[in-house]
């Protein structure tokens, strides 16, 4: 009997991960997934006949809380994460969601467990967070969504804010864009800011070009005042910048105004790529080029994890691609 294809061996065959692959078998919103790579992986799946994965269809009803904490501090981030779940598997197994019930009384996961006694819980954020609630008590299947923690024997699942960062400077490289200098939220002790100002400077060290310390900028700001702020700064002092790396789209905004103001048209003049894939992005002209978070994939794969349980007693991370959405705001080497 022929052996029947896998997700992981379509999204091998589609050169995509597992995870793209599942959004686009389990036909979700399509977000950052280009038009191309949703054809080819269902092309790839029918020519395979592919029927799902039936060991997981055959795994009983059980039942897994999802907190979602400090939602109001980005419901948008938030909201993304939620259209991570799929009706398959809202329809086969039952989830319980609260929302910012950990911020200030973290005795309340033990309480949520005690009432509900769930099969496991997904802890997300909506901003990528160290925490520092123990959790190595708990003898459930546990996950972390969107935030980690040093002292935790289990999963936790984030963006790869790194290698985002890497490909945007490295697609300015390949376009013979070479000054470019990086803007960081006011928040940069937030991980994700961290990863993406270290993804600026490996890009440049693994390609031997040389950057300036000055281009490296940090508002005192709110993001949208910022970019605006220190694009303007970087103009007044430097005139011969080819590209700004913005690292939020809100950030981005920003610099378009500042640019526009200054009579610099995009990306004939500056070049510029953002991070989020916001809905900002589209809004613009020319629209943003721009890193994906993969926030929907992040969820997607907590799942599977959390109803596929695997045995962690590690602290083990898994990190989820975050592709470069190319669009018209980089100028193209001809």
């Amino acid at each position: 009997m022929k052996k029947k294809i896998t997700l992981r061996e379509i999204a091998s065959k589609a050169k995509v991960s597992a995870a793209t692959a599942s959004i686009v078998l389990n036909d979700k919103k399509n977000q950052g997934i280009s038009e191309k790579t949703w054809k080819n992986v269902k092309k790839i799946a029918k020519k395979f006949n592919y029927s799902g994965n039936n060991k997981r269809r055959r795994l009983d009803k059980r039942k897994f809380i999802f907190f979602m904490e400090e939602f109001s501090y980005n419901e948008n981030v938030a909201s993304k994460l939620l259209e991570g779940f799929n009706d398959f598997d809202l329809k086969n197994h039952q989830f319980v969601f609260l929302f910012n019930q950990l911020i200030n009384h973290k005795n309340n996961i033990n309480k949520a467990i005690e009432e509900f006694n769930p099969d496991g819980i997904i802890i997300a954020y909506s901003y990528t967070k160290k925490i520092d609630i123990n959790l190595n008590n708990l003898k459930i299947n546990k996950i972390l969504l969107n935030c980690y923690s040093d002292n935790f024997n289990g999963l936790s699942i984030l963006p790869d804010d790194y290698n985002g960062a890497k490909k945007a400077v490295n697609y300015f490289f390949e376009n013979n864009l070479k000054k470019i200098p990086i803007i960081l939220s006011s928040d940069t002790w937030m991980k994700g800011y961290k990863d993406r100002l270290s993804g600026w400077r490996d890009a440049h060290t693994e390609n031997n070009i040389d950057y300036d310390d000055s281009f490296i900028v940090k508002p005192e700001n709110n993001l949208e005042n910022g970019g605006y702020i220190e694009a303007k700064k970087l103009l007044k002092k430097n005139k011969k910048i080819d590209a700004i790396f913005c690292t939020s789209d809100e950030i981005a905004m920003g610099v378009y105004q500042a640019l526009k103001e200054e009579g610099l048209t995009i990306p004939k003049d500056i070049s510029i790529i953002g991070f989020d894939n916001s809905k900002l992005s589209l809004l613009v002209k020319p629209k943003l080029t721009t890193v994906q978070l993969p926030y929907s994939e992040m969820t997607q794969k907590a799942i599977q994890h959390i109803i596929d349980p695997q045995k962690f007693d590690d602290n083990f991370n898994i990190l989820v691609e975050s592709p470069l959405i190319k669009r018209k705001s980089v100028k193209i080497k001809k």
